[in-house]
């Protein structure tokens, strides 16, 4: 069984607070459980701009890039598609550090108008992503 995230990539900001005008939206299909996307971001890096210089695009292009394996496994979607997840992640970069923030949540189901719900639940730096599935099964 795959486990499913929707990765959203968004400009660069000065704070946690601001709301990004630009996101790419990337899917997933397997091994998006937080300690297998750390190691997707990590090998992203690897093809990217060298942080603290960040575009959104260029690093949607290089995370499918660097981790395109199979046909269906890794993909850029439109905004507006529908696709189901497992786990959600927000990847920004505050202006001026040398890490990316990521944001870890997961999938609670969907709503009265057929839209999956989702609840975050973990903030740090990309090289501690994988701490937020040790919080989520030490909460189970």
């Amino acid at each position: 069984m795959s486990t499913n995230a929707l990765i959203y990539i968004v400009e660069p900001s000065d704070s946690l607070n601001d709301v990004p005008e630009t996101t790419y939206k990337v899917y997933k299909h397997w091994d998006g459980y937080p300690s297998g996307v750390q190691s997707m971001i990590e090998d992203a890096l690897k093809i990217a701009w060298t942080l603290p210089r960040f575009e959104a695009d260029e690093f949607a292009a290089s995370f499918v890039a660097a981790n395109k394996t199979a046909s269906g496994d890794v993909r850029l979607v439109n905004p507006d598609d529908k696709v189901w997840f497992d786990f959600v992640y927000v990847i920004r970069h505050i202006e001026g550090s040398d890490k990316l923030n990521v944001t870890v949540g997961h999938s609670t189901g969907y709503d009265e108008l057929d839209r999956i719900k989702f609840e975050m639940h973990w903030t740090g730096d990309h090289t501690r992503v994988a701490e937020a599935y040790a919080d989520e099964e030490d909460a189970a």
